[in-house]
């Protein structure tokens, strides 16, 4: 049997090198194609989700219970999909440039058939029964078979073996093997506690470092951005005292400390890291230019462009970097398509976000390049990138809102929110907070009231979803669909109206009590209580007065002094303006082509926290 000595990714193509030692003692070298290796371990779920596509195409399971099942399936199998594509990518990781050559036996036979494909075979060389008495105290093989499971998503059994591994030998780097699986299935704090006792067994400097990486990785993470900070800076200052650092650790000690600083409103920091990662790469471009990694450099450009398009007078370094860095992609696209063009797809959306403001053809030129590409390769087979496809949709409708090109910027907000809602699972708070918006927006630019109110509903139900720390930003939200409701109920049914009107007004004070000295809140609470009491007072219902006489006193205190707010009497009843039967009694503003949406963030920065940019007005001056 052949000895594997190492398994790594040609960054130049994507495959997997594999370098093994024959019987005869010479250095054999293959190569496998990713993509296939990605296929032969993700065979299974491809063919049951072909079969429930083919299932809902059939009339007789279209009822719509079973439709709803049925399509419900066919999103977990695809969430399924895309996990076991991240633990294998991640696999390759972790044994790139490992010396396999000392491995046990059974080991090297269990990998062989893993590479080869063949899960089951495989954990059934490392089954407990086949294994001898010594074979069961080698740890390797519990990492091994941890990491099979792991990418077969077995969790349980999984973090079974990589805690009898650490069991077994408690050493730095079976502590980290564990850190890592925690950190890759979500578990951050139990990753932290590992990577701590990998410190602890670790007897170096450079293991320190790039333990208290790791930890500062896994607060960033979690959103603990002064903990992670703390981390990054410890593991800093012992780069510093070593003096040399290995090419991918000080990288990613680099960045990872230009993103915290970024969301920690320190852009000056940022910008200097990002610029230092920048230089370091393109001194190694100079001595490393056949096998140098163009993709780590051209997302770290784009990252830095992000930072400085955020500030003032910076608009034209950051359009130049945006561009080397697409150029970048554009030259090595056919080296890694497979790689490379959803990441080149982000790029664009970024760029398309910075043009939108100045240049909207040239933004929505950028945005349909980026969404060809989605639509015509990525998703064939890179089922993790829907979060990326779903902010182009939700961006570009945003361009198309703002052009006033209403029927373009529905039909993209449709399949956003479908999109979207295969998402939620994933990270609640995040998506539920963009599903908010984008309901509420098919609400303003549908023309069917059943739809309107279909919308707004929607909206409200993604308010309700939402934590309760992320449902105080989606007041404004809540507060005008509420409004709207109201609006198109009292129509036909004023109790619903009654209904709907008092929680907008709910939710208004709470929005005032949120921020009491935002006099713009105070207004659009003194607006709706307006235009709710003149409704309410023409069709005798008592609040109609008081919140009359409430408005009148909020406007007073804003130092509003305009004859129709202050000095407004009662209306008479035969006089009962009807446009609150047929029309709607404010008026919608757009929203501005300046205010954009956050777009998701690429994996050098992650998980962006979204700007809120709704402007409404509730009070139509026009009476």
């Amino acid at each position: 049997m052949s000895i594997y000595k190492k398994i790594y990714l040609d960054s130049s193509n994507g495959n997997i090198i594999v370098e093994k030692i024959a019987d005869n003692g010479s250095l054999v070298v293959n190569t496998i194609d990713y993509n296939e290796f990605i296929a032969q371990h993700t065979k299974d779920l491809k063919e049951r989700i072909e079969e429930l596509q083919k299932l809902l195409e059939r009339s007789e399971v279209c009822f719509d219970y079973k439709y709803r099942e049925q399509a419900k399936e066919i999103e977990e199998l695809k969430r399924q999909l895309a996990d076991r594509e991240k633990q294998l990518e991640e696999f390759i990781r972790q044994y790139q440039e490992k010396d396999l050559s000392l491995a046990g036996e059974k080991y090297r036979e269990a990998f062989d058939l893993f590479i080869a494909g063949k899960v089951e075979e495989a954990l059934l060389v490392l089954d407990e029964e086949t294994l001898n008495e010594a074979e069961k105290t080698q740890a390797e093989n519990r990492l091994l078979k941890g990491q099979i499971l792991l990418s077969v998503n077995c969790m349980e059994e999984a973090e079974m073996n990589y805690k009898k591994a650490v069991e077994i030998c408690p050493s730095a780097k079976n502590y980290q093997s564990l850190g890592m699986f925690y950190r890759n299935i979500g578990c951050y704090k139990k990753a932290v506690t590992c990577f701590r006792k990998a410190k602890k067994y670790g007897n170096d400097d450079l293991n320190t470092l790039i333990q208290w990486n790791y930890i500062g990785s896994c607060y960033e993470l979690m959103d603990d951005y002064s903990h992670a900070s703390q981390y990054y800076q410890k593991a800093w200052k012992m780069a510093a005292k070593l003096g040399t650092l290995p090419y991918e650790d000080a990288l990613n000690l680099i960045c990872g400390m230009a993103n915290v600083a970024w969301k920690m409103g320190d852009c000056q920091t940022a910008e200097e890291k990002y610029r230092s990662a920048i230089k370091a790469q393109r001194d190694a471009l100079s001595w490393e230019e056949n096998n140098f990694p163009y993709e780590r450099l051209a997302k770290t450009l784009c990252s830095l462009a992000k930072i400085l398009s955020s500030l003032e007078n910076r608009a034209e370094e950051a359009e130049q970097l945006f561009l080397e860095s697409i150029a970048i992609w554009e030259e090595h696209l056919q080296d890694n398509p497979d790689i490379y063009y959803p990441y080149y797809a982000d790029t664009l959306l970024y760029y398309a976000n910075f043009l939108a403001n100045k240049d909207p053809i040239a933004a929505e030129e950028h945005y349909l390049k980026a969404l060809k590409i989605f639509r015509n390769r990525v998703l064939n087979y890179r089922i993790i990138f829907k979060p990326v496809l779903s902010q182009i949709l939700l961006s570009l409708s945003m361009l198309y809102s703002a052009m006033r090109r209403d029927a373009d910027a529905v039909s993209l907000l449709k399949e956003c929110v479908e999109l979207m809602e295969t998402l939620v699972s994933g990270n609640p708070d995040f998506y539920l907070y963009k599903l908010c918006y984008a309901y509420f927006q098919l609400g303003l630019l549908v023309k069917d009231d059943c739809e309107r109110e279909r919308y707004f509903i929607a909206c409200l139900d993604s308010v309700n979803r939402m934590s309760i720390a992320q449902r105080t930003k989606s007041l404004k939200w809540e507060v005008q669909a509420n409004y709207n409701l109201g609006i198109l109920c009292c129509k036909e049914d004023f109790n619903k109206a009654f209904s709907y009107f008092d929680e907008s007004i709910r939710v208004q004070r709470l929005q005032v009590a949120e921020e009491p000295g935002n006099e713009k809140e105070q207004q659009t609470l003194a607006d709706i209580l307006k235009e709710v009491g003149n409704f309410y007072f023409s069709i005798h219902k008592e609040l109609g007065w008081e919140y009359l006489q409430e408005s009148n006193r909020l406007y007073q205190s804003l130092g509003i002094r305009k004859e129709e707010y202050c000095n407004e009497e009662p209306l008479d009843e035969e006089l009962v303006d009807e446009r609150y039967f047929d029309e709607e009694p404010c008026k919608q503003e757009r929203i501005n082509a300046d205010d954009r949406l956050e777009a998701i963030d690429s994996p050098e920065s992650p998980d962006l926290e979204v700007a809120s940019i709704l402007k409404a007005n509730m009070l139509n001056e026009d009476r």
